[in-house]
């Protein structure tokens, strides 16, 4: 099954909220899964406890009149997502990864758990990233492609939250809807024709 990138953000939010309170590694709280988290989910959270001591003396730096251990629990996994996607995926834009913490912070913690996540990463990425608090490009909704037709991402691009319509089989998307995906540079992504010739 495919998942959005915010769907993978809230996976990885529950089970960097487990592994918090069993105190136990990533690779416990992942191996011990009926199912296993998809790709993102599962990089996130094996890259936050891979880095974990780096992104907690990060956040600690930034947070005032609060230690990293005494934030809900929420907040203080969020804040990780947050800084790991900052410092390690830098292909993701700083405005996507503020907003994507603050709409799971106001989902899942306190009334003003949305406003200290955005004023705390702000200031993080100010720091790990001063040239990327630009606004996100206005990109629609439903990108409408012939069929058969090629998607090909430019150097240096990334295409994310964009809804493509259409089904993946065996690589190819045809007829359907895929939700919210994210295609890295030099990617291609081909949509097929009505299972006729393309």
């Amino acid at each position: 099954m495919l998942r959005t990138r915010r769907e993978s953000r809230e996976r990885a939010l529950s089970l960097c909220y487990e592994q918090d309170i069993r105190s136990s590694s990533a690779a416990t709280v992942l191996d011990a899964l009926p199912v296993a988290a998809d790709p993102y989910a599962d990089d996130l959270v094996r890259g936050i406890d891979e880095h974990r001591v780096e992104i907690d003396a990060l956040i600690g730096r930034f947070a005032e009149r609060w230690s990293v251990d005494r934030m809900p629990v929420v907040d203080r996994n969020l804040l990780r997502i947050g800084c790991y996607e900052l410092c390690h995926r830098p292909e993701i834009p700083v405005a996507v990864v503020i907003t994507e913490a603050v709409e799971l912070a106001k989902q899942y913690s306190t009334d003003g758990s949305g406003r200290f996540v955005n004023g705390l990463l702000a200031r993080i990425a100010d720091q790990v990233r001063p040239e990327g608090r630009g606004e996100l490009p206005d990109v629609p909704d439903v990108i409408e492609l012939p069929r058969p037709a090629l998607v090909e991402v430019p150097e240096g691009a990334v295409l994310e939250g964009v809804v493509l319509e259409g089904v993946l089989q065996e690589g190819v998307l045809s007829e359907g809807a895929l939700s919210e995906g994210a295609l890295s540079e030099g990617s291609q992504l081909e949509i097929a024709g009505d299972g006729e010739d393309g």
